[in-house]
């Protein structure tokens, strides 16, 4: 569990290369540079919610994982998207997110039966 960290000015916010069934709650990223909560291709059952990616030089979610839940996130001002699901990713629920000015866009869904909803 990740668990109210804050992550600033840093390479990598948070990163997920190994294992599954990982809560990341409540957590800071802000100022990264490459990677600012990353799930590496192949893993499941991830929890991401609350968490703020602020201001980020990459994309704010970069996720290639399946079956994770994304609930109530706070991502804005990153560049390279703010959310991407890339073509590994699938079956994901991504609900109640806020995305606001992330260039060149909010969301990119590139995956397979991923779920938005209200985001």
């Amino acid at each position: 569990m990740l668990l109210d960290n804050i992550s600033i000015d840093n390479p990598f916010g948070i990163l997920i290369d190994e294992g599954r069934d990982y809560l990341a709650i409540g957590n800071l990223s802000e100022d990264i540079k490459f990677g600012t909560l990353t799930i590496v291709d192949g893993y499941r059952n991830y929890f991401a919610g609350e968490n703020h990616m602020v201001c980020n030089r990459e994309k704010g979610m970069d996720i290639l994982g399946q079956f994770g839940i994304f609930l109530n996130n706070q991502i804005s001002h990153n560049t390279d998207f703010g959310m991407e699901l890339t073509t590994s990713s699938a079956g994901n629920l991504i609900k109640d997110n806020k995305l606001v000015c992330n260039i060149p866009d909010n969301i990119a869904d590139n995956g397979m039966d991923n779920n938005l909803i209200e985001i």
